[in-house]
């Protein structure tokens, strides 16, 4: 996923766009797409999902990216998802760190015209009024992380931000599969806490939060 391998994006856009390919046996293919990745797979979603906007599928819904690390193209990428607001493009990131290039993502995040594209996680909890277990690049991959993992990310994964992670990302990926709204884990507009929903307002509407929406 280096780079998000651009050439092996196009490809499988192609052949999503053109539904000549087989999901596992037993399985339909559905015909509602959302492309999602983590770190280098966050910029391969986007180059996943500019290809099918290119090729005109008229059922992209949009994008879930974990803590995505940007190449060249990324900002046209993502914009090519948004449609200029038209589709929901969302994510969940970590603190700044050399692993997810002192979020490099971001610039093109805050620049779509979605008003609300997620979450930067930064603490687990408080001890004794002091606030630890801060967000880990790696902490979407969880219990299936290994030793290469951990030693790249110069973290481990924390068991409350996979939880995060898992809850953003499930909630917003059967929303953009539904066409449904579940209020609690969005912001109407997010440089403003009281218009976020409740999961949202949990995490930041604190002393110190436990998280900030992307803006």
């Amino acid at each position: 996923m280096t780079a998000g391998n651009p050439e092996l994006a196009n490809d499988l856009g192609d052949l999503m766009t053109a539904r000549t390919f087989a999901p596992p046996a037993g399985k339909a293919l559905p015909s509602r797409y959302i492309v999602g990745g983590h770190s280098a797979g966050g910029h391969f979603a986007s180059a996943l999902g500019a290809r099918l906007d290119a090729n005109g599928y008229g059922n992209l819904a949009g994008a879930v990216l974990f803590d995505p690390v940007a190449a060249g193209g990324f900002t046209a990428n993502l914009q090519a998802i948004s449609d200029g607001g038209n589709r929901q493009v969302l994510a969940v990131t970590a603190r700044p760190s050399l692993t997810n290039s002192f979020n490099n993502a971001h610039e093109a995040l805050i620049g779509l015209a979605n008003p609300y594209v997620g979450l930067q996680l930064v603490w687990e909890k408080y001890t004794l009024g002091v606030p630890v277990g801060g967000s880990c690049h790696i902490d979407v991959e969880g219990e299936n992380t290994d030793i290469i993992g951990i030693a790249g990310a110069g973290c481990s994964a924390n068991k409350t931000q996979t939880a995060r992670l898992r809850d953003f990302g499930s909630t917003w990926a059967k929303d953009l599969a539904t066409g449904t709204r579940t209020a609690a884990y969005y912001c109407t507009d997010a440089a403003v806490v009281s218009t976020c929903g409740s999961k949202v307002k949990d995490l930041v509407d604190r002393s110190l939060p436990l998280a900030a929406p992307i803006r």
